[in-house]
């Protein structure tokens, strides 16, 4: 996606949650998964996958259902788009899995933007926005989607 369609994303809380949904999956290593199609009442009915965290094991399902799970039902635990130390955590991943620098640079107007860089390279660049978790996602966005340079 473009910093124009990620942007337009952000203008909307289901836009957001999309943003942290791809943030999940694209950065932290979060995956698709289908969900358990019995539960203790019985079989549930069709349903699509789930984005799970990596502590989600779909084969054994630690964890109890309880019916249909909405395809986002574990972002509740993970919103980089308004939580700073859930962004951070999107730093903390880049940095650990790729080498790759990623910071929110402040302007005197008081919005923010997120950059990456791998070695003196730029990666990465997220639009000016309000607040510096929604910059550091973008950016972060941005470089998840971006083969590791070497």
């Amino acid at each position: 996606m473009t910093h124009t369609e990620l942007a337009e994303l952000a203008t909307t809380p289901e836009g957001r949650r999309t943003l942290d949904a791809m943030a999940a999956e694209r950065v932290m290593g979060w995956r698709w998964v289908q969900p358990p199609k019995w539960d203790y009442h019985g079989p549930l009915p069709e349903q699509g996958l789930v984005l799970a965290p990596p502590d989600i094991d779909e084969k054994t399902w630690n964890w109890s259902p309880k019916g249909v799970i909405h395809p986002h039902a574990f972002l509740g635990r993970f919103s980089p788009t308004s939580s700073i130390a859930d962004a951070w955590k999107l730093v903390d991943a880049l940095w650990a899995k790729r080498g790759w620098r990623l910071w929110a640079e402040p302007s005197w107007q008081g919005h923010w933007s997120g950059l990456c860089y791998h070695k003196g390279t730029f990666v990465a660049q997220s639009e000016w926005f309000e607040d510096a978790p929604l910059a550091i996602t973008i950016a972060a966005i941005l470089a998840g989607g971006e083969k590791e340079k070497a």
